[in-house]
């Protein structure tokens, strides 16, 4: 890794901001994102915590990070979340995500992308279940791929 410290210090996760779509707001989407990414992030670094969201700025997050001796801070931006196509025959759902990793200290941005899951909208679970998958499960393999490249697996 082309970073001066060890891609395996601690992770500060800020949860994102609820999802919004076409007027709809999805409560806890932005709990489940944080928690998907803390997932993902624990098989590597030595601790990883989920900050709450807010209207923190990254000096103020940085400030946090620093306390609590914190080496990456990830901050993720739900872009695209639910039903793509409203009509019942084609129910698809999506789901986009903003993911960025800052280097606690600088606050340099060390890596940036964009994920998306789409999906037919069945639930994979159920072939008998006609309500659509939910869009999280649309992002935990972005998410685990994204993470893992990271860490050059």
């Amino acid at each position: 890794m082309p970073f001066s410290r060890s891609w395996a210090d601690a992770v500060l996760v800020v949860t994102p901001k609820d999802a919004v779509s076409k007027g709809k707001t999805y409560k806890g989407s932005g709990d489940v994102i944080a928690r998907m990414i803390d997932a993902s992030f624990s098989h590597y670094a030595r601790l990883v915590d989920v900050y709450p969201s807010g209207d923190m700025t990254l000096d103020q997050l940085k400030d946090t990070a620093a306390k609590r001796n914190y080496g990456y801070i990830v901050l993720p931006t739900i872009l695209a979340w639910g039903p793509k196509d409203e009509e019942w025959y084609k129910p698809i759902n999506q789901a986009m995500l903003k993911m960025s990793v800052v280097d606690a200290l600088t606050g340099n941005e060390l890596s940036s992308n964009f994920l998306e899951g789409k999906g037919a909208g069945l639930s994979s679970y159920n072939p008998f279940n006609m309500e659509p998958e939910g869009s999280e499960t649309l992002l935990t393999r972005p998410i685990d791929d994204y993470v893992d490249s990271l860490y050059d697996r």
